[in-house]
């Protein structure tokens, strides 16, 4: 009997679920993504999606040798007042 392959969608889910979320190279190297596929497919696909379910992405922007993270979050009364997660 196969295994059942996993999804890169679901790898990418998967990581950024984690406490610590997960960085751009992180994402890269799990799903063999380039930069750009990786961006555009959280910017656009995966934002719309988790926004109808009442989550969003947060981006925590990384300074000299610290790297960009990504998470997931549930969306609370107050990002939603102030546009959302980003």
């Amino acid at each position: 009997m196969e295994a059942k392959k996993i999804s890169k969608k679901k790898i990418v889910l998967d990581l950024m679920w984690r406490d610590d979320g997960a960085t751009q190279a992180e994402l890269e190297t799990a799903t063999g993504w380039q930069r750009h596929t990786l961006r555009g497919y959280i910017a656009g696909t995966l934002r719309k999606q988790l926004g109808a379910v009442g989550y969003a992405i947060e981006c925590e922007r990384g300074r000299d040798d610290v790297p960009t993270r990504y998470f997931i979050a549930k969306v609370t009364r107050g990002m939603a007042a102030e546009g959302g997660a980003t």
